[in-house]
């Protein structure tokens, strides 16, 4: 079926901020409506960054990780438009060799596509388990380099973000008792002097906050 609608993914470099972010968007979408005539687009709708709460990111199925990278929603004029998925072909191809430094893939935008796919982002997803991170990674991109050679398998990626930037942050936590803090009220006082709705994850001896 065509539903006159397609759900375009895009992903600049790892720790882009998202007013950069912004840019790539519009550059992609003044690409789009070159595409796409004029007369047969409806709505493009851009959704960058993540959601504000957790439960609009909890009961999604967006693919969207941080500030780097978010989604074009595009509908097509109902009463009249070209093929859809001719539009999404070509746009595939064009937009990678205009845009390298990002990524793209294409997400179910339909509701029936959305069921199809079980509220995963791709009609395939495979994952790979284990303790150690590194390999795991290595694995996951042999994987993806065999899986990219099958007739017909398109925009195969990796969506796990091995390099975004950080901080990191060694706690004395001897010290820090003796002066009355602990670790949450480090992690507050990280969270509020950079000012960025990333998330600090406690542990034992270090506080990691993504930003």
């Amino acid at each position: 079926m065509d539903a006159g609608q397609f759900r375009l993914h895009v992903r600049a470099p790892a720790g882009t901020r998202i007013e950069e972010t912004e840019q790539l968007f519009g550059q992609v979408e003044q690409k789009i409506r070159e595409v796409i005539p004029a007369d047969e687009v409806s709505v493009i709708l851009d959704n960058i960054g993540l959601p504000v709460g957790g439960i609009n990111l909890a009961f999604s199925d967006s693919a969207t990780i941080g500030s780097a990278d978010g989604e074009i929603l595009v509908s097509l004029n109902q009463e009249h438009h070209g093929s859809t998925w001719q539009y999404v072909k070509k746009l595939r191809n064009e937009l990678k060799t205009e845009f390298p430094q990002a990524s793209f893939f294409f997400q179910p935008a339909d509701i029936v596509s959305q069921i199809l796919n079980f509220g995963l982002p791709a009609p395939v997803d495979i994952q790979v388990l284990g303790r150690n991170a590194e390999k795991n990674y290595a694995i996951a991109k042999q994987i993806q380099k065999q899986v990219a050679q099958i007739p017909g398998a398109v925009d195969v990626h990796l969506h796990q973000i091995v390099d975004a930037p950080e901080i990191g942050i060694e706690v004395d936590r001897t010290q820090a008792q003796q002066a009355g803090l602990s670790q949450r009220d480090v992690a507050n006082s990280i969270l509020t002097s950079l000012s960025s709705s990333g998330q600090a994850s406690l542990t034992t001896g270090s506080i990691r906050k993504r930003v």
